[in-house]
């Protein structure tokens, strides 16, 4: 049996690079993350290397800003 019966619940991240030459990039979307299967530690690690990887910028990249919140009102 599943150690977690939880249905997924929705996230919106926000999250902006800036890369050492002074380019910003922001991507935003959702994401289902099943309750207490990630840390919000390893969530913000995944989502910034595939937003890197999106726009091709180097690991040295400065993160400027980062939200993770439940998308509910």
């Amino acid at each position: 049996m599943p150690e977690n019966q939880n249905p997924p619940v929705e996230y919106h991240f926000v999250l902006t690079l800036q890369t050492g030459d002074g380019v910003i990039v922001t991507q935003d979307g959702t994401i289902p993350i099943n309750p207490g299967e990630y840390t919000r530690k390893t969530v913000f690690t995944a989502l910034k290397e595939e937003v890197r990887a999106h726009f091709g910028i180097s690991d040295s990249a400065t993160v400027v800003f980062f939200s993770l919140a439940p998308n509910t009102i």
